[in-house]
């Protein structure tokens, strides 16, 4: 367990030694997201273009998030702009996005995201399991 908790530190380029691996379906990474990182009331942004963008507004929903949302059609992608636009709008705690929604096959490209949300002080959870 040692090791892997010191190579997910250097993937993910960190030293902080709470830094574990989830093992679970990928509703159980979206849950643990949900769980630990979202108070009751917090507001939480989540790009939604398809099935697990819905599943993680039911979840953040009933861990109490104040939830909002930017939608694009399914298969298609968020733009840099449009997510801006969101977090200016909503200035949330948390951005969640799908980087591979399974459901439609649309691959998110992530690039500038991470900046966008530092910008304006916002967590960023990505969900890459596809």
């Amino acid at each position: 367990m040692d090791e892997i908790k010191q190579g997910i530190r250097y993937i993910f380029q960190t030293r902080n030694k709470l830094t574990l691996c989830v093992s679970g379906a990928a509703h159980a990474a979206i849950e643990a997201v949900m769980c630990n990182l979202l108070e009751p009331g917090e507001v939480v942004l989540i790009a939604n273009n398809g099935l697990w963008g819905e599943r993680a507004v039911a979840m953040a929903s009933r861990y109490g998030a104040s939830v909002r949302q930017i939608k694009a059609p399914a298969g298609d992608n968020f733009t840099l702009a449009a997510i801006e636009e969101g977090l200016v709008k909503y200035k949330p705690a948390l951005l969640f996005i799908v980087q591979g929604e399974s459901s439609t096959g649309c691959y998110q490209p992530v690039e500038g995201i991470g900046d966008l949300c530092h910008r304006y002080n916002c967590l960023l959870a990505v969900d890459t399991v596809a």
